[in-house]
């Protein structure tokens, strides 16, 4: 099986993700930094030694831990390639002969449309910070999650209105937005957020500072840590004395967070400690 799943993932998924512009961060792996946005694709290894559990594809600001928060709109993650895509998904996961070969190129090919006509025109849209966070982008995000109706069973086809209303569990959308807003000069709205996500996380944080160990050299491996490091990162910048100081400090850490999140994305090798 592991033969057949290599020799797909070389013919038909290393040829798309190069000329999307990505490169190879592994033998499943696949990454892209442009303008501070990231681009992720990677199978994921199934955990009793057979194929291919899932597949991850997320884009996301090089700050963030891939939370696919604004990753892409329910036209898409309900639309029928991604049906497709994940229907039969076991002929790549759980045949540990590879004795369908047959169904594994079909799986590949299902694959490989779905991110080709699908996932990759949308991320290619997003070439800056700007155009991640872009109101219209945002809007198309909040109509998307009703779908249209179903002319058979007379219900919407989807609606995500309720998982779009709770907040992220681990606060990663007030990261997300907060760091944006400093970034964008939005000081008070960004460090409000930023201190929610601190307040949600403050039980782990406690922990984590306990233990001694709560620098973002340490936290790379685990990303709950790694948000909250980065977010407590950013807060810190709010004690700096002036609006110009406090900007400096703000692209001074920015800086300073990329430089490691290119690690965590597979971009570059971990920093040495």
């Amino acid at each position: 099986m592991h033969l057949r799943l290599k020799e797909n993932m070389q013919a038909k998924i290393a040829p798309l993700a190069r000329a999307y512009g990505m490169k190879k961060a592994g033998p499943k792996t696949f990454v892209k930094e442009q303008n501070g946005i990231v681009s992720y694709l990677n199978f994921v290894g199934y955990f009793r030694g057979g194929g291919y559990e899932a597949i991850d594809y997320c884009i996301c600001p090089l700050y963030d831990i891939r939370s696919h928060i604004l990753n892409l709109p329910g036209d898409v993650m309900h639309g029928e390639r991604r049906k497709e895509m994940l229907s039969g998904w076991g002929v790549i996961q759980f045949d540990l002969n590879g004795t369908d070969t047959e169904g594994i190129n079909r799986k590949f090919d299902q694959i490989l449309t779905f991110l080709a006509e699908e996932v990759f025109p949308r991320w290619e849209q997003i070439d800056c910070l700007e155009a991640f966070f872009a109101p219209e982008r945002q809007a198309l995000f909040q109509a998307m999650l009703v779908g249209p109706p179903d002319p058979i069973r007379e219900c919407l086809l989807w609606d995500d209105r309720a998982d779009a209303a709770r907040p992220h569990p681990w606060g990663a959308d007030e990261y997300l937005f907060g760091v944006w807003e400093l970034l964008s000069g939005q000081e008070e709205n960004g460090y409000e957020r930023l201190t929610r996500c601190l307040e949600q996380g403050e039980p782990y944080i406690r922990q984590y500072q306990e233990n001694g160990d709560f620098t973002i050299e340490n936290s790379l491996k685990d990303p709950m840590k790694l948000l909250y490091c980065n977010a407590q990162l950013f807060y810190k910048t709010s004690g700096q004395v002036g609006k110009d100081a406090r900007r400096r400090a703000v692209l001074e850490t920015y800086e300073y967070v990329c430089r490691y999140m290119r690690g965590f994305h597979k971009l570059e090798r971990l920093p040495k400690k």
